[in-house]
């Protein structure tokens, strides 16, 4: 009876024959295929361990994913919402350039429009002269000021003075932030 069992567990132990023929001595038959058994759940429990090891990695990687898109997509919605803020002060200056009786209020308005639609602590308007310093005179502005402008003393003259970005601007004809 022995060796028909060791029939059947040839097929997975082939080349032990010699450590199922003593374990048949030992113990028998009933115990061997109890140790078999055991050695194919733990095996069986190794596999579900590793693929619970990879399941694991694979979602944290994907948390690192989402996390990374969610603050792509947070980068994204500011700077929409700082887009939208510029559209609207653009939208309320074109009403006030149709509703203004002179340039300075105008001025001054655009500045508050500003202020308060993109949030700036200070906005101001300036004119570049022709004169020998070749200074900007601060026509109006809106914000916080306390005797900030005139203590500016900006130039648009290639000088220390003037390479901030309102002389930048106003020498190259380009924005300059």
């Amino acid at each position: 009876m022995a060796g028909g069992k060791l029939v059947c567990l040839r097929p997975y132990l082939a080349c032990w024959d010699w450590i199922i023929s003593s374990l048949l001595i030992n113990y028998g038959v009933a115990e061997l295929l109890a140790v078999f058994a055991l050695a194919r759940l733990r095996s069986a429990e190794m596999r579900a361990k590793r693929r619970y090891a990879n399941l694991l990695e694979r979602e944290q990687e994907a948390r690192a994913e989402v996390e990374a898109n969610a603050g792509a997509a947070e980068t994204a919605r500011l700077a929409l919402e700082r887009l939208n803020r510029t559209l609207k002060a653009l939208n309320e200056s074109n009403q006030a350039l149709l509703h203004a009786g002179n340039e300075p209020a105008l001025l001054e308005q655009v500045c508050k429009i500003v202020t308060q639609d993109c949030g700036h602590a200070l906005v101001w308007i300036g004119f570049a002269e022709e004169d020998e310093c070749k200074s900007v005179r601060p026509v109006a502005h809106a914000g916080f000021d306390e005797g900030y402008l005139k203590s500016l003393n900006i130039t648009w003259d290639d000088t220390e003075r003037g390479r901030g970005p309102t002389g930048t601007a106003v020498r190259t004809g380009q924005p300059c932030v």
